[in-house]
């Protein structure tokens, strides 16, 4: 109860934290989570309370060398750059792979350490998209 709480608590933060990058309006963020099914579950309520906007979370667990990454991109935003593109790209990264569709991706890996270099990489992307 109290991760499901603490995690709904961080969904409605990072919702405030939306904001303009580029053309459209999005979070790029990391969270102490390092699961992409967890992750998505995070991006999903971020969605939920800003419909249209871009969510890109990226977290790790260095102690276990894991690292996730999710994009959900609504198919109308960023002219229409596809989640599983962006994400093929940074799973690389985070030393993983990664797929989904071009409205949700993920990525799993052993990298953590890469998961701010990714966030920075999904950030120009959607800034130039």
């Amino acid at each position: 109860k109290e991760v499901d709480r603490r995690r709904s608590e961080l969904a409605v933060e990072l919702a405030e934290a939306v904001g303009p990058v580029g053309s459209g309006e999005a979070v790029i963020s990391e969270v102490p989570v390092s699961n992409p099914q967890e992750i998505i579950g995070i991006a999903k309520s971020v969605q939920a309370e800003r419909p249209g906007s871009a969510v890109v979370l990226g977290g790790g667990t260095p102690g276990e060398g894991r690292a996730g990454l999710v994009a959900l991109i609504p198919g109308d935003a960023y002219g229409g750059i596809s989640a599983a593109d962006l994400i093929a790209e940074l799973a690389s990264l985070i030393g993983g792979g990664g797929g989904g569709s071009d409205e949700l991706a993920q990525a799993g890996g052993g990298r953590p350490e890469g998961v701010s270099e990714a966030l920075v990489t999904a950030r120009a992307r959607l800034e130039s998209a």
